[in-house]
């Protein structure tokens, strides 16, 4: 299992309203588009589901121009399938 860091790096951008989120995360997750595909599913706002559009084309932490997503080989306290704060709170924290 494997433990990456997601984090923010253009909050400027609009779609940053889409995220319930907007701080570094950790992600267990096995590959780093598993571990953004999970940050996205457990920050996604009201507003993209009710706009019926694909997660992939709205979440911006698929976008590698906005977060980046490295390996903690290291960390070994996440488990696959859990994203959580650098302080320790859980996800999902979305808004809906």
């Amino acid at each position: 299992m494997s433990v990456y860091r997601l984090d923010p790096i253009k909050l400027s951008d609009p779609s940053w309203e889409l995220s319930s989120i907007k701080e570094a995360v950790w992600a267990g997750a096995p590959t780093p588009a598993a571990a953004r595909d999970l940050v996205a599913s457990k920050t996604m706002t009201s507003h993209e589901v009710a706009a019926g559009h694909p997660l992939k084309t709205m979440s911006p932490w698929y976008d590698h121009n906005l977060t980046s997503c490295v390996l903690y080989p290291d960390k070994k306290d996440i488990p696959e399938g859990t994203a959580m704060t650098l302080h320790g709170r859980s996800l999902p924290l979305s808004s809906f």
